[in-house]
């Protein structure tokens, strides 16, 4: 789920900035800023969750299977990871996992 203070992929915010003029004058002419925000891409993200128990691994399956950029997901119960699929920034999730469990990320790539 996103949240509210983030921005969407693609979104394109045009700026019109008066050019620099003598204290006093008017601004006779305007300069274009341009801000885009990164389109999401698909990628791999590999993490590390530190589970106890088979409750908090549920859980962290949990806030995975919950977000809306994870497309697929998979679990590696020996090395205690989650292989995420997906156009996702994977940082915000962590954030969140962290709260719960010892969480780092391991790897990311593009599939």
């Amino acid at each position: 789920a996103s949240s509210s203070n983030t921005f969407p992929s693609n979104l394109r915010i045009h700026v019109l900035c008066p050019k620099l003029t003598r204290a006093g004058e008017e601004p006779a002419e305007f300069s274009s800023i341009y801000f885009e925000t990164p389109a999401k891409t698909m990628q791999r993200v590999i993490i590390q969750v530190d589970w106890d128990s088979e409750k908090s691994k549920k859980k962290a399956i949990k806030m995975v299977s919950k977000n809306q950029d994870v497309e697929s997901f998979s679990v590696n119960d020996e090395k205690k990871q989650l292989t995420l699929e997906g156009e996702m920034d994977p940082v915000p999730l962590v954030k969140k996992m962290r709260k719960e469990f010892p969480t780092q990320i391991i790897a990311v790539g593009n599939d």
